[in-house]
């Protein structure tokens, strides 16, 4: 019998703790660079687009968090995003 409450017990606990919504990752590589020659080139004219595009098809979707690297294919890719949902871009360091 005591076994019987143990398991309710967890059951209930594990019930009761388990995340409503699950949270959802949305992974994203950079658009179209530019090839400039430098290591940290612009997005192109078709880039930017894509971009644009991303932002549309998120349109109604929660997002709590954008991040990117520092360079600036990654923040051009991700700025259309962030300034419709008004929410700051988050940097990380690309190669820690």
């Amino acid at each position: 019998m005591k076994r019987g409450y143990v398991l309710i017990v967890l059951v209930l606990t594990l019930a009761c703790t388990r995340p409503q919504q699950p949270t959802t990752f949305i992974l994203i590589r950079h658009a179209e660079k530019a090839n400039d020659g430098t290591d940290n080139p612009d997005l192109k004219a078709e880039g930017r687009k894509r971009a644009r595009r991303l932002a549309e098809l998120l349109k109604d979707t929660k997002v709590a968090a954008i991040y990117a690297t520092n360079f600036k294919r990654t923040r051009q890719t991700v700025e259309p995003l962030a300034a419709d949902k008004e929410i700051p871009v988050r940097h990380y360091e690309a190669f820690q």
